[in-house]
């Protein structure tokens, strides 16, 4: 019976994330040579999905879902894992795939560079946000730039940032830009820059930039991601204060700014700049059910954290889209299908990461969650 159950899984994982997300009507495009990205159809989230061409897995920069085959078919039809798995075998995946070489020749000559080509890009050609209208974009935020000491020094900008993929054959000239005002990823303080996290702004810096409507009427996100994300954040350096660091960490460049421009303490702020980076992901089951009775950190896939840390202040925003998810509330309460409402899913936010926090050695882990529909940056700007 266990090698049947082996053998059916191994057989399903065999078609790919990106077959299996066209099953259901995903709109893909390429990303690279191994990858698709297109609209999350679990969240819903514009341009904020990822499915391997060539590879098991597939992600969710926005809601942070993330899996294999078996579990992107689980999660968009509902099923149990045999007959997720049953469903993938039976012949839809198979009859894409076999389509997919035509589709491939029609689509080369619109193939896109990677997005960690447009990163290095990005990285080549920002200059220092200092005497730019990045320092107007953080004023229009409330944030006291006299009071940033170090972060205005680690954020950059970029008069023409690329603000979508180019054709492989042509230039970044080829494609809508903004002015953007950067920042670059590490995996530690002084390291190399492994990503970008771009927010486009207008030509004075006062407001963020309008790229117009998505095809399915939802406006063009004006924060972009490029290259690595995960296990990367940005270090803004230390603020101007007192006494021993505190390490703050936040999802946004805002949030985390507006909090440690108010803290009367020296601080090291960290913009995550992901939900997944903040929070990590959760344990599932054996049938891949978060049991949210007892929320767990999956130390395989934790969020991004400082050895040794000393006090951590954690900032959760309160402004979340409601997603769905299957999950299980009691011990031996039913599994299924929930819709997790914004102030739940900061709840679930603050718990994973105190505790990879404190798994990493951080003490004491504090977490502070905006009021209900804000961040910290809204309400700085509402004080």
């Amino acid at each position: 019976m266990t090698d049947q159950r082996e053998s059916l899984f191994d057989r399903a994982r065999k078609v790919t994330p990106a077959d299996v997300a066209r099953e259901h009507g995903v709109k893909l495009y390429k990303s690279g040579r191994k990858r698709s990205r297109g609209t999350c159809p679990v969240c819903e989230s514009g341009d904020a999905f990822i499915a391997d061409e060539d590879g098991p897995i597939w992600h969710c920069f926005s809601c942070g879902e993330t899996g294999d085959s078996v579990a992107l078919e689980m999660e968009l039809g509902g099923h149990a894992d045999r007959v997720a798995a049953a469903r993938v075998l039976a012949g839809e995946a198979d009859r894409v795939r076999q389509e997919r070489p035509r589709r491939q020749r029609v689509e080369a000559a619109a193939e896109v560079v990677d997005s960690s080509v447009v990163a290095h890009h990005i990285a080549q050609h920002m200059v220092p946000a200092p005497g730019t209208i990045v320092e107007a974009w953080l004023s229009s935020r409330g944030i006291d730039v006299g009071r940033v000491v170090g972060a205005i020094d680690r954020l950059y900008f970029l008069p023409r940032c690329p603000a979508a993929s180019w054709r492989i054959d042509r230039d970044p000239s080829t494609v809508i830009h903004a002015p953007a005002m950067i920042a670059p990823l590490r995996e530690t303080a002084f390291g190399p820059i492994v990503g970008i996290h771009a927010t486009y702004l207008s030509r004075d810096g006062r407001r963020k930039a309008a790229f117009g409507a998505l095809p399915n009427g939802k406006p063009r996100p004006s924060r972009k991601m490029w290259g690595q994300a995960r296990g990367a954040a940005c270090f803004l350096g230390e603020m101007d204060g007192a006494g021993p660091p505190v390490t703050i960490a936040g999802e946004g460049v805002e949030t985390v700014l507006s909090y440690a421009a108010d803290l009367p303490m020296a601080s090291t702020p960290l913009a995550l700049l992901s939900l997944d980076n903040l929070q990590g992901r959760a344990m599932r089951d054996a049938e891949g059910v978060v049991p949210l009775w007892n929320l767990r950190s999956d130390p395989e896939s934790p969020p991004f954290t400082l050895q040794g840390a000393g006090e951590v202040h954690l900032l959760i925003d309160a402004d979340m889209r409601p997603v769905s998810m299957r999950c299980q509330l009691a011990r031996r309460g039913k599994r299924d299908r929930v819709r997790i409402d914004g102030l739940k899913r900061s709840e679930i936010c603050a718990t994973l990461a105190a505790q990879a926090w404190r798994r990493s050695g951080a003490a004491p882990v504090r977490c502070y969650r905006a009021p209900a529909g804000m961040d910290f940056n809204d309400l700085g700007r509402a004080a």
